[in-house]
């Protein structure tokens, strides 16, 4: 047969089995906050990443246009550095192209008041058509 344990033992058992339990989700919520921590720090990683990036390209860019500039006033001319196989520099001819199309839009005109519009973009009723008078009641008995 079997022996019951003494309340101490069955306590003892149970707090045992308990904690085991409680070490699962202390080990399950450290593992979540890892996961957020790492996304956190990830996030900031990458758009530090991307800020040293679009800095660098940008100081790659701009030696590159002073560059360009060096080689013209040396004397080049630009259709002979074309011939050679060198290009005007992108940023410059991105920012000439951005000024052109931009210059050559008016400025927007600014939308007339509420009440203005209002009235300009509803079609004025078209006037009742005047029909003549029909005599109902006579008509049936002639």
């Amino acid at each position: 047969m079997a022996k019951n344990p003494t309340p101490k033992q069955a306590l003892e058992a149970a707090r045992r089995a308990h904690d085991a339990r409680l070490d699962a989700v202390r080990v399950l919520a450290e593992a979540r906050q890892n996961v957020a921590d790492v996304r956190e720090s990830s996030a900031h990683d990458v758009e530090a990443a991307k800020a040293k990036a679009t800095a660098d390209i940008s100081a790659a860019e701009l030696a590159d246009v002073k560059a360009w500039e060096a080689a013209l006033r040396a004397g080049w001319q630009v259709a002979e550095l074309r011939r050679i196989g060198f290009a005007e520099a992108e940023k410059k001819a991105r920012v000439r192209r951005r000024r052109a199309s931009g210059a050559a839009t008016p400025p927007p005109t600014p939308a007339p008041p509420p009440q203005e519009r209002a009235v300009a973009t509803v079609a004025p009723e078209p006037e009742p058509a005047t029909l003549p008078a029909l005599d109902l009641v006579g008509a049936h008995h002639e």
